[in-house]
């Protein structure tokens, strides 16, 4: 007697797999096989993050398509090798940060037992620098979108889809038109799963990607001091932190200090507080001016059920 499928889980990332064959006069001449996981979820504004019906707080991590001084050609065993590290410091989630993945990343994650946000884009029309996507976005943004969902909507792992980061079209009404359009087009593909931006503004009423009231989850990077007035600022709003913490370490160097330090104390200012060594202590009491140490964030995500999870910047250092 059949009692439903296996589940896949972050302890036990189980995968069927679908054979799909094309016969011709009696002979198959052609097949591709295609691994599958089923499971449920959901976010809720009260109580965070279910995932098979049991009460899940994301631990997750920002993680560039970059493999350090191997570079970001595809090397399956060192992604492999960062992934199994992070698996054992406890991590269960991963945002692709700033774009779409190596589809064997994906698959990693999938055998793994990891929840991915994935992610699309790290600007719109608005620039961030002069020669970054924006120059490509009016033609190919509906094109890679697309894309993408296709591409990977079949991975178990996947939990979200992001269709931007920190994106500078939230500060002016452009960011409506654009918002409801993208969700338009994840929705055309995918209605399984919910669709997130990582937003820096924290006023309803200034954020314009906010109120396109088209998103599922509102996502806020860093600003941790928030989450316990978000429910106040955002009655019934799913909320994710999408990107934290900005703490600095140097591997090896403990510097004793007992107070929390921000390195530099703003943009504008010259830095010359720091230690002769150019180091920063080991011990977690530095962070840049923007985030929070490890701890400080970390008090705060799990105090509160309504913070489905986090995503610290970053899993990796990169180049």
């Amino acid at each position: 007697r059949f009692k439903g499928p296996t589940l896949w889980s972050i302890e036990n990332p189980y995968q069927y797999k679908v054979v799909t064959q094309i016969v011709q006069n009696n002979k198959v001449v052609d097949q591709t096989e295609t691994s599958f996981g089923v499971r449920f979820f959901k976010f809720d504004a009260q109580k965070g993050f279910y995932l098979n019906g049991k009460q899940t707080k994301i631990l997750g991590v920002c993680l560039h398509h970059d493999l350090g001084a191997l570079g970001a050609a595809i090397n399956i065993r060192a992604m492999e090798r960062q992934l199994e590290i992070l698996k054992a410091m406890g991590c269960n989630a991963i945002r692709t940060a700033h774009n779409p993945p190596a589809p064997e990343f994906l698959d990693l994650c999938d055998k793994m037992g990891f929840l991915v946000m994935d992610e699309a884009f790290d600007m719109w029309k608005k620039k961030k620098n002069s020669k970054d996507y924006h120059l490509n976005f009016p033609e190919w943004y509906k094109k890679d979108l697309e894309d993408m969902l296709k591409r990977d909507r079949n991975h178990p792992s996947i939990i979200l889809w992001s269709i931007g980061n920190e994106i500078r079209e939230q500060f002016d009404s452009t960011g409506i038109a654009i918002t409801k359009e993208l969700v338009s087009i994840v929705k055309s593909l995918d209605k399984t799963r919910p669709v997130i931006s990582a937003l820096t503004e924290m006023k309803p009423e200034k954020n314009f990607i906010y109120q396109a009231n088209a998103l599922d989850i509102y996502g806020l990077n860093y600003n941790h001091k928030f989450y316990k007035e978000f429910p106040v600022k955002y009655p019934n709003v799913k909320f994710l932190a999408t990107e934290t913490t900005s703490a600095l370490e140097t591997r090896g160097f403990y510097d004793t200090a007992d107070t929390i330090r921000r390195w530099p104390r703003d943009g504008k200012t010259k830095f010359t507080e720091g230690n002769k060594e150019w180091s920063a202590s080991s011990y977690d009491n530095v962070s840049a001016y923007w985030g929070s140490t490890h701890e400080e964030r970390w008090k705060e995500a799990k105090k509160y059920n309504h913070v489905s999870g986090l995503f610290v910047w970053t899993g990796f250092d990169y180049l």
